[in-house]
């Protein structure tokens, strides 16, 4: 169980945006997922479930660099700590004594067979491992997996669609379709969707003045309000 977790100031806008009802709903779920790692089963409320979605990947992205802080530390301590500053360029010291009795012929020679066996290897693990998820949109299962684990399924395969017309439409290509999804696409999925969610409950609203002065109204009945 978490002592604690970050809450970003930005959310005051999501918030604003709910009921009271809904905002309560809404932060006793997040309490829930940061402190016990539950994830909502019953979530009804399609505008909730949408912000939460949002949410969780900003709460998954601080919680691991709350883990990685705590283990380097932990890693620190096993050490005995920090080590002196003395000790520290003594090791420089003995390092560059030991470069400068290197021979340069030897030097050259290991660094470009390194390189070029990485280079080698890196091409074989991409060109054998990389999956074809859109008609653009390549990856490794690895890294389609870690965004379906923090993002979900539905918001992973949506990222996937976006980046897929885009590059379709404007012929790029990307080194890494992962990281470019992490880059920008994660970003732009929740801005379209929270854009969706608010013209949603705006529809609703218009709709429910409209009924109480005309009457019920059908489903899927598109209102149209004209200025007088």
């Amino acid at each position: 169980m978490k002592s604690s977790f970050l809450l970003k100031s930005t959310w005051i806008e999501i918030f604003d945006a709910l009921s009271d009802k809904q905002a309560g709903v809404l932060i006793k779920t997040l309490f829930h997922y940061n402190v016990n790692g539950t994830k909502p089963a019953d979530l009804t409320d399609k505008e909730i479930n949408a912000y939460f979605n949002m949410m969780v990947i900003d709460c998954n992205y601080y919680n691991n660099q709350y883990d990685r802080r705590c283990d380097t530390s932990a890693e620190n301590g096993k050490k005995g700590g920090r080590p002196p500053k003395n000790q520290n360029l003594n090791n420089l010291t003995q390092n560059l004594n030991n470069l400068n009795n290197l021979t340069k012929p030897y030097i050259d020679i290991d660094i470009d067979i390194d390189i070029d066996k990485s280079k080698d290897l890196k091409e074989k693990i991409n060109k054998k491992e990389k999956l074809v998820y859109s008609e653009f949109v390549s990856m490794l299962d690895t890294e389609y997996e870690k965004l379906v684990s923090e993002l979900g399924e539905e918001f992973t395969k949506r990222c996937i669609e976006v980046l897929n017309n885009y590059k379709g439409s404007k012929g790029i290509k990307y080194k890494s379709d992962y990281l470019t999804i992490r880059n920008w696409v994660i970003k732009r999925v929740q801005e379209d969707i929270a854009s969706e969610t608010k013209m949603s409950r705006e529809d609703h609203q218009v709709q429910r003045a409209y009924g109480k002065e005309n009457g019920p109204v059908r489903p899927n009945t598109k209102i149209i309000k004209l200025s007088t």
